[in-house]
């Protein structure tokens, strides 16, 4: 059984997702009509990456938020949690 580093980050991007974007993507932030709100869109995201041939992704996030301008837009988020050497990374992160 491996240990299960994803899951944690999955709650936390659920949880701070506005904090996270002003934080790391204070540019795109400030175009997001925060009094929106935002919507995960895990369970539409399960669906479309069931059919791909790259493995589990669960710290991947689909998010749609409602811009400043009316228009709706997505965002995916994906964060790698690399707890020890992998010789493969590379080509994963590419794939």
């Amino acid at each position: 059984m491996r240990d299960d580093y994803d899951s944690p980050w999955k709650d936390v991007i659920d949880s701070f997702f506005r904090r996270m974007m002003e934080f790391l993507f204070p540019h795109v932030a400030e175009g997001i009509d925060w009094s929106y709100g935002y919507e995960s869109l895990d369970k539409e995201f399960q669906k479309i990456i069931l059919d791909a041939k790259v493995g589990r992704r669960h710290v991947d996030k689909l998010m749609k938020v409602r811009l400043l301008s009316g228009d709706y837009a997505i965002i995916l988020i994906h964060v790698e949690v690399q707890v020890q050497r992998d010789k493969e990374f590379p080509e994963r992160m590419f794939i």
